[in-house]
């Protein structure tokens, strides 16, 4: 019972740590923009916040039986933004590529 609370605990503890994309430059209409993500994983589901200069875009949870790619939609100066991102998994690593889009417009893709 000790060697099950003791995995339990430490697969909770793993699941909860944030983690962050390096800031990319992205261009849209010209416009030079600094575009990051942030990935909460959890055991059901997971939170996605992306961030466009800084500005919060898109907090939202990632749906429990979504599968391995799911979008997420935000709003930048009265523009649609569709962040998709999609969890690859390979023999030695695991990460989540994000597609970030404004109004449809691939604007940057991002690594966490």
């Amino acid at each position: 019972m000790r060697i099950f609370s003791l995995i339990l605990v430490t697969t909770l503890a793993l699941a909860s740590c944030t983690q962050h994309s390096a800031p990319e430059v992205g261009y849209y209409n010209g416009q030079q923009l600094q575009i990051r993500a942030e990935v909460e994983p959890g055991v059901f589901t997971g939170t996605l916040k992306l961030f466009i200069d800084e500005e919060l875009i898109v907090d939202q949870e990632s749906k429990v039986f979504g599968g391995s790619s799911q979008s997420f939609t935000g709003k930048w100066k009265g523009r649609n933004v569709i962040a998709r991102a999609t969890y690859v998994e390979n023999l030695f690593s695991a990460y989540y590529l994000i597609d970030v889009f404004v109004n449809g417009q691939l604007v940057e893709t991002l690594t966490v």
